[in-house]
Order: C-alpha cells, then structure tokens, then sequence
C-alpha cells in the first residue's frame, strides 16, 4: 500500500485537537493538545513518610567500621562464637513481628 500525503491524518489531528502531525523529535509538552490541563501527583503522608526513610537508610554507612574492627581479632583468632539458637530465636521473632502488621 502506497500513501501520498497526510490529510487523513491531518483530519484527525482536527478532531482531536492536535494542530500538527508530531514527528517524534523533543520532548511533548504537557496539556499542549487540547484541556489546558496538566497532570499532577500528590503523595500521601504515609508516602511521604516513606519517601524520608528510604532516604534516611540510603545516607546510612552501608558498613559499621567500629563492629568490623572489634570482631575481626576475634574471629580471626577462632575465639568469635555464634549462638545458632539466638539467631534463629531472633529470626523467628522477626517473622512473628512481620505478620502481626
């Protein structure tokens, strides 16, 4: 199929209000084609809340320097120990707490 010209589309573009055909170069503005209307969000304040804990956890160390350097003697000498059962008791506990939300 051959098509000469753009008045089909032209013609659409009336209806719905577009003045010209958009070449899919730049950005689009927003409301431009028709309302005047632009689109907005609003967050929630339990979003909001959200939104500074996140940031509050990203500026956080992601390595405790003080921990690392108290353990590492020890667990390099052997005498560094973990209590599989308070792990798991914690981890337990953990999951309990999760679900009770």
């Amino acid at each position: 199929m051959i098509i000469f010209g753009n008045n089909g589309i032209n013609k659409a573009n009336k209806v719905y209000g577009v003045d010209q055909v958009r070449t899919g170069k730049g950005p689009r503005e927003a409301g431009k084609a028709g309302s005047g209307r632009s689109d907005g969000v609003t967050l929630s304040s339990e979003a909001q809340e959200l939104q500074q804990a996140v940031s509050a956890i990203k500026a956080m160390p992601g390595v405790r320097e003080d921990r690392v350097q108290e353990l590492t003697p020890l667990v390099e000498s052997g005498q560094y120990k973990v209590d599989a059962a308070k792990i798991a008791e914690q981890m337990i506990g953990r999951i309990l707490a999760d679900r009770l939300k």
